[in-house]
Parts: C-alpha cells; sequence; structure tokens
C-alpha cells in the first residue's frame, strides 16, 4: 500500500465507482480510462475535501488527467497545510514564553534582589 495521501485519492474514486482502491491505478486516465466526466472529478474533489477536512483548489482540476495527478493536487496541500501548521505553532510559541525562559528571568531578578539587599 502507498501512503496517506495517495490511498485518500484511490479511496475517494474507488468510493465513488464502486471498486475496491487498489483496484484503482495511479497511471489511469479519469476520462478515458475510468469514465469519468468533469462533474464526477468535481464531485471526487469534494468527497476528497471532505476527507482531509480541507479545501483544496478547483482551478487545479483543469489539468488533472490522471489519478496521479489528482494524488499531486494532494501532495501539495499536504505541503502547504504542513507549512501552515507550522508557521501556526512557531508563533503560538513566540507568544507563550518558554519555561526556561521564564526560569531564567526568575533567577535573574533573585540576583537582582540579592545584590540590592547587599
Amino acid at each position: 500500500m502507498g501512503n496517506l495521501r495517495e490511498d485518500i485519492v484511490r479511496v475517494a474514486i474507488g468510493s465513488y465507482l464502486g471498486v475496491p482502491p487498489h483496484a484503482i491505478d495511479a497511471s489511469a486516465r479519469l476520462e478515458q480510462d475510468l469514465g469519468l466526466d468533469a462533474s464526477d472529478i468535481v464531485l471526487i474533489m469534494l468527497r476528497l475535501e471532505e476527507m482531509a477536512e480541507a479545501e483544496l483548489a478547483s482551478v487545479q482540476l483543469e489539468r488533472v488527467v490522471t489519478v496521479a495527478d489528482l494524488q499531486e493536487i494532494v501532495r501539495a496541500w499536504a505541503r502547504e497545510r504542513l507549512v501552515d501548521d507550522t508557521d501556526e505553532l512557531a508563533d503560538a510559541q513566540r507568544e507563550r514564553p518558554s519555561r526556561h525562559a521564564s526560569g531564567i528571568q526568575r533567577i535573574a531578578q533573585l540576583g537582582r534582589r540579592q545584590r540590592r539587599a547587599s
């Protein structure tokens, strides 16, 4: 079995066509080999969005010919989402001081208090 992003595409297409996902070949052409038309592809894309809990750019559908093309769109989306999630995590960490930093600040404050008391 392939990776999850490839499998999710095969699952969505297989579910739509009523065939097992492993029967969907990555090199299969959506229209010629699988008999899908543009509206079928849009419906599959909507299913992928539902499964991935994301909105995939429909403008990219114009260049989709094979199952592999659709898999590449999902891979690109996953990479983009990973970057967005990483940026959000970095922002959250910048907003919240680390325990280590606050510990160092407390030690510095204690040192200043001791110097003043002397």
